[in-house]
């Protein structure tokens, strides 16, 4: 799945960093500080929700997105917590769309 998402921001200088686990993601958040997150919710060690929670909550400027929410409770969650949105595996062309809808209403 990481490979997908890499493809579609090959044309763009998009600078991307690769974590296996919700771990890794917090923990190398910071010194990383990348642009954007793109958390899954089912990650070894940390749970995505987890691990958002824990990004979000020592920088409440981290731009994230949830993959693979589908259960209303988990996007209710992703939601309360200040995620930008969430998409399914399947509709990852949606990324794009969340990324840009955010960037104009930065302007």
């Amino acid at each position: 799945m990481r490979e997908v998402i890499k493809s579609m921001f090959d044309e763009q200088d998009t600078r991307i960093v690769e974590y296996a686990s919700g771990n890794d993601a917090v923990q190398h958040y910071a010194a990383d500080s990348p642009d954007w997150v793109l958390m899954d919710i089912r990650m070894k060690g940390l749970d995505g929700l987890t691990a958002t929670r824990q990004i979000i909550g020592r920088d409440p400027h981290a731009k994230v997105i949830i993959t693979e929410c589908l259960e209303p409770s988990l996007r209710a969650a992703a939601h309360s917590m200040g995620t930008y949105g969430y998409v399914a595996k399947e509709a990852l062309v949606s990324v794009k769309r969340i990324m840009g809808l955010a960037e104009e209403t930065r302007r």
